[in-house]
């Protein structure tokens, strides 16, 4: 019996999109909305933080886009949307925001 919450019950995304690796068209409008919380969610992606703030020091965008293309990378088809949602449902990102870049 599952008790927590699934991103399903709070964000409006359809199952195959859930199921599905995000592009990079989809990381990169994503990657904005992401701000300060970045770093939380990319440890609990397990991505590499250091790779990130070393190849992007000035540029919140970059080390977050950078971020999340390395952890698609890194886990290929267990990369999905679901599991996105799951690292982001700790942060202040509204769901409406993120069902404009799922939809």
């Amino acid at each position: 019996m599952h008790l927590g919450k699934s991103p399903t019950d709070e964000w409006n995304i359809p199952e195959v999109t859930l199921q599905a690796v995000p592009s990079d068209r989809r990381l990169s409008w994503l990657a904005p909305r992401i701000g300060s919380e970045w770093e939380s969610i990319l440890l609990d992606l397990e991505g590499a933080l250091y790779r990130c703030r070393a190849d992007h020091p000035l540029s919140l965008y970059g080390k977050v886009l950078v971020g999340l293309i390395q952890w698609r990378q890194s886990k290929g088809r267990s990369a999905t949307v679901h599991r996105l949602l799951q690292s982001l449902q700790s942060t202040d990102i509204h769901p409406s925001t993120l069902d404009e870049v799922f939809q």
